[in-house]
């Protein structure tokens, strides 16, 4: 009682150019799905199911294994989470990027941020340049509001607290021998 293939197709009223069609078809849906889901990946190969990717559950899996998320804390800047997260202030831009923020010194208290991964770390060349302690400071030939709040405080971006702690009409402008008060 075996039966062939031929016996198959007259039984159910199909001939071989439609199996075959029909075949082809399937193939190419498969291949597509798997395809797709790669080139979404960026990645290229990683663990997913067939089942994944029917579901669309391997863009879950995608976002939570590429990207940590950070939420902004009171007093956030790019520059300290980026030194938190990066070790270096000077990813900030990254983080930017990753969130396409249109202007990076806006961010709010609660805000979920995508920190990338993968990214190169950018650390500035190590300077021999003397830590500033105290509530004050008397500027020398070279100096700049913001190198003197990065000896200062660990952050250049402090420049604006210390202009305004000083009445300084023009920030760019420092006269050698001026004492600044720094804001503890």
């Amino acid at each position: 009682m075996a039966r062939t293939t031929s016996d198959l197709f007259e039984r159910y009223g199909l001939n071989r150019s439609y199996v075959s069609l029909l075949l082809g078809i399937l193939v190419v849906v498969i291949v597509g799905i798997v395809g797709l889901a790669l080139v979404r990946d960026g990645d290229g190969l990683r663990n997913i199911s067939l089942r994944d990717i029917l579901t669309g559950q391997q863009d879950k899996k995608t976002t939570e294994e590429t990207a940590n998320v950070y939420t902004v804390k009171e007093g956030d800047n790019l520059w300290s989470i980026s030194e938190n997260v990066f070790k270096s202030g000077y990813n900030w831009v990254d983080i930017s990027k990753a969130n396409n923020l249109e202007n990076p010194d806006l961010i709010e208290t609660g805000q979920k941020l995508t920190i990338p991964q993968g990214v190169s770390v950018i650390r500035p060349e190590e300077e021999t340049v003397s830590k500033i302690e105290g509530s004050s400071y008397r500027v020398v030939e070279g100096d700049n509001l913001w190198s003197i709040c990065v000896r200062a405080y660990g952050d250049g971006y402090k420049w604006q607290e210390v202009a305004k702690e000083n009445n300084l009409a023009n920030p760019d402008l420092l006269f050698v021998g001026a004492k600044l008060t720094l804001p503890r």
